[in-house]
């Protein structure tokens, strides 16, 4: 465990904002049943206690705040993939690549005398 916190705090940055795009996706997505609900409340359960032209303009602005709720939380979610994408490509390559250094700096005689996956 020590030695993938070693790699991995090399990307603190990364992995923050992957988290905290996580932590947004996670909020607007809890918004978007509250919305819904809220349109439920007030406009369908009493649609006779407003007029046609407030009825559609509430329906219409929650409907919209809906929308863009749920395109906030897409947003945030493809930011949050790539962002983690990066990281487990640069940890990967950080990986790969001690390991093919640490084989290239074995004596030959030491490399030729192992067996694959003891390196």
């Amino acid at each position: 465990m020590q030695l993938l916190f070693q790699y991995l705090k090399n990307y603190k940055g990364l992995i923050f904002l992957a988290l905290l795009l996580a932590a947004i996706n996670q909020t607007f997505s809890l918004l978007d049943p509250y919305i819904f609900g809220k349109i439920i409340d007030r406009f369908a359960n009493k649609p006779s206690s407003y007029t046609q032209n407030q009825f559609v303009s509430g329906v219409g602005l929650l409907i919209l705040a809906a929308v863009g709720v749920a395109m906030v939380s897409r947003i945030a979610k493809a930011f949050q993939d790539y962002v983690t994408n990066v990281i487990i490509q640069k940890f990967g390559a950080r990986v790969y690549t001690d390991g093919l250094r640490h084989s290239l700096q074995l004596p030959f005689q030491q490399f030729e005398d192992q067996r694959s996956g003891d390196t």
